[in-house]
């Protein structure tokens, strides 16, 4: 490592790796994933380092993510980590640095949701336009603008900016921008605000 960079410059050196990552229909990993379903990465680590977390968020969806939550629903932790440890292994495993033989490769926990099992988050259900709707856009901002004179706001992926609806990105850039509307609305200052 260069002794002349800074810490922040070093560790934005040392990791190279993109914080996304996509694999199209992996042929490698046919006994875990026979139906080669596409696998995508956030990598946490790539972040500026005061928001770098050593994590790896798999984003599923479709077949994929009812496939794991079949596969764990119901079992206990150490059989949940061992099944989601089998099955994406194939894939962290082509990270850069990856070493089976060292014991910083091997994941420190694995945590998976469940929401398709979920009453309460609809099963699962998300936001999608119907073929042949004519006012989606209408409906998406009176969802996103909600009934603020009764105290009433949405956030979700189905209120996110036109271009993240439907995601994950989408669900937190509208909680926030709800949570920045609430503390308008109560006249209190937020704190990207207030510095």
């Amino acid at each position: 490592m260069d002794p002349n960079l800074s810490p922040e410059q070093q560790a934005r050196a040392e990791d190279t790796f993109p914080g996304y990552t996509n694999w199209l229909s992996p042929n490698y990993s046919l006994e875990t994933n026979p139906k080669r379903w596409p696998q995508e990465i956030w990598n946490l680590a790539s972040f500026s380092p005061e928001n770098r977390h050593p994590t790896i968020l798999f984003y599923l969806y479709g077949e994929c993510s009812e496939y794991i939550v079949n596969l764990v629903h119901g079992k206990s932790d150490e059989e949940r980590y061992n099944l989601l440890d089998e099955f994406y292994r194939p894939y962290y495993s082509l990270l850069p640095h990856f070493s089976a033989e060292n014991p910083a490769c091997k994941p420190k926990a694995i945590l998976s949701s469940e929401v398709q099992k979920d009453e309460l988050s609809g099963y699962g259900s998300y936001s999608n336009f119907q073929v042949g709707i004519t006012d989606a856009d209408g409906d998406v901002q009176s969802m996103r603008h909600g009934v603020p004179e009764r105290r009433l706001w949405f956030a979700g992926e189905h209120t996110a900016p036109f271009d993240e609806c439907g995601t994950a990105a989408g669900a937190y850039l509208s909680g926030e921008g709800v949570a920045h509307r609430i503390l308008e609305t109560y006249g209190i200052k937020s704190i990207e605000s207030s510095s």
